[in-house]
């Protein structure tokens, strides 16, 4: 869970020596990129607290020593084993309780090892200390952002949209050209342009270079050149990671992952105009 996460795998941390807490949240629906926590108390022992996104790390943030301190407190408690509790002799032929209702709730994961994991659902229970470490780690990473407000009531998603990424990048520079390139790609009606060719290959009575085919052939045309408008801004955009000076990590990623989406449906495009080529070229003259 914490590697798919983009934490480094714990074995290569146990091997160096490193003495680190983690925190992996998912929110109700699996749809939202909530980064991970982890705090790492180092040798010369200062703590510092940095976050974990999928593609890249954030900054290291320097937090007080007693953090640390305060985390070993309730720690035993919270990677405790669940406790066995067999199930009473008397309910062992009592027909199956009904299916519990469905429940979308937040998950935590916890991890200081190998050995040493945790884990709690909000469809499972309340509270208890797994949700207290948690809530200790979450206040401390919201403290380094004091413009973001911490809802006690509602931790988790104040967590998520405090931390969560979005596309926009970090260098100004960069930014002004890669929201350009965004705008742009996102605002071509490609969607529509693919109906409209999809629905003239429909058209009854349609036989090669009659009117009917000259206006599928057409419709195609303006597909195409959605297409060709978007793949314009995939190589610009291209040209914009390969030239950058110096990006951050998180900016690197950002353009990375947005090259790859981009590829893909492009990809996808493209195959979608090759179909419609074949239609249209497979119609008796």
């Amino acid at each position: 869970m914490f590697t798919r996460a983009g934490f480094p795998p714990i074995e290569e941390v146990q091997a160096n020596g490193r003495q680190i807490r983690r925190l992996l949240l998912t929110d109700p629906y699996m749809m939202s990129a909530v980064p991970g926590i982890e705090v790492e108390r180092h040798r010369d022992g200062h703590v510092t607290l940095r976050l974990q996104y999928f593609a890249w790390s954030g900054d290291s943030v320097s937090i007080d020593q007693v953090a640390w301190d305060a985390l070993a407190a309730i720690e035993q408690e919270a990677f405790a084993a669940p406790a066995y509790s067999p199930e009473p002799v008397s309910q062992r032929a009592s027909p199956p309780p009904p299916a519990p209702a469905i429940c979308h709730g937040w998950g935590l994961w916890l991890q200081a090892s190998v050995e040493r994991r945790a884990v709690w659902s909000q469809c499972g229970g309340r509270g208890g200390p797994i949700v207290d470490y948690a809530m200790q780690m979450l206040t401390l990473a919201m403290a380094t952002r004091p413009n973001c407000r911490f809802e006690r009531e509602n931790p988790f998603a104040s967590f998520s949209r405090c931390f969560s990424p979005t596309m926009s990048l970090d260098n100004p520079e960069l930014e002004a050209i890669f929201a350009v390139l965004r705008r742009e790609y996102y605002e071509v009606a490609g969607a529509d342009r693919l109906a409209e060719a999809r629905m003239a290959l429909r058209a009854p009575s349609l036989t090669r270079g009659g009117s009917a085919w000259q206006s599928a052939r057409a419709a195609i045309d303006r597909y195409k050149a959605t297409n060709d408008y978007r793949s314009e801004r995939l190589q610009r955009l291209r040209e914009l990671a390969s030239t950058a000076v110096n990006p951050s990590q998180a900016d690197r990623a950002k353009m990375q992952l947005t090259i790859q989406d981009w590829s893909h449906f492009m990809q996808a495009q493209g195959s979608n105009y090759r179909s419609l080529v074949e239609q249209l070229e497979s119609l008796a003259d």
